[in-house]
């Protein structure tokens, strides 16, 4: 992103990919919601929760939403 014009964005929930400058590694996360800042060449990202995407169980997570669901119920 070399001389990209400053910049700041909502960022929503979804699956958010990182590459490394050197371009040899790509790391992807799960983030709930957050803002993207780009300027002097950097882009920073402040989000209000972010996990490392191969360390979210499906399962689990899928079993406290229907917990959720039930208190909501409830």
């Amino acid at each position: 992103m070399p001389n990209h014009a400053p910049l700041v964005a909502e960022l929503s929930a979804g699956k958010m990919e990182i590459e490394s400058p050197s371009k040899d590694r790509r790391d992807v996360y799960f983030l709930t919601g957050g803002f993207l800042e780009i300027s002097n060449n950097q882009a920073t990202i402040i989000a209000d929760e972010i996990f490392p995407l191969d360390e979210i169980n499906i399962e689990n997570e899928q079993l406290e939403l229907e917990k959720l669901r039930k208190r909501i119920r409830a």
